[in-house]
């Protein structure tokens, strides 16, 4: 293989793993954001809280069917680069859940 399609190559392979990332970044976003704003912290029964909480999520499953179904390719993810990335970043996630008390 000529040195310059190797090259051009490895550049579609870096871009669509950005793109992937992006992507998975955009929906956890959306969902965590609309977590957020929708569940009522204030509810200090787990059941009560449980049931709003899957509520917020087959609404967002009927609105962002799409994004839901990447979301769960990405749980089956077999690339070790792109697993790390997303085990990084949903450790930075938590983490920062842990730090704000949610």
């Amino acid at each position: 293989m000529p040195e310059f399609q190797k090259a051009f190559y490895i550049t579609i392979l870096v871009a669509k793993k950005n793109l992937y990332l992006f992507l998975y970044d955009y929906t956890t976003t959306i969902f965590s954001e609309a977590l957020n704003r929708q569940i009522d912290l204030a509810e200090p029964d787990i059941f009560k809280r449980y049931q709003q909480i899957m509520k917020i999520k087959v609404d967002l499953m009927k609105q962002y069917h799409a994004l839901f179904d990447f979301l769960k390719k990405t749980y089956a993810e077999t690339s070790s680069e792109v697993r790390d990335e997303l085990n990084h970043y949903n450790a930075t996630i938590q983490k920062k859940c842990l730090c704000n008390g949610v």
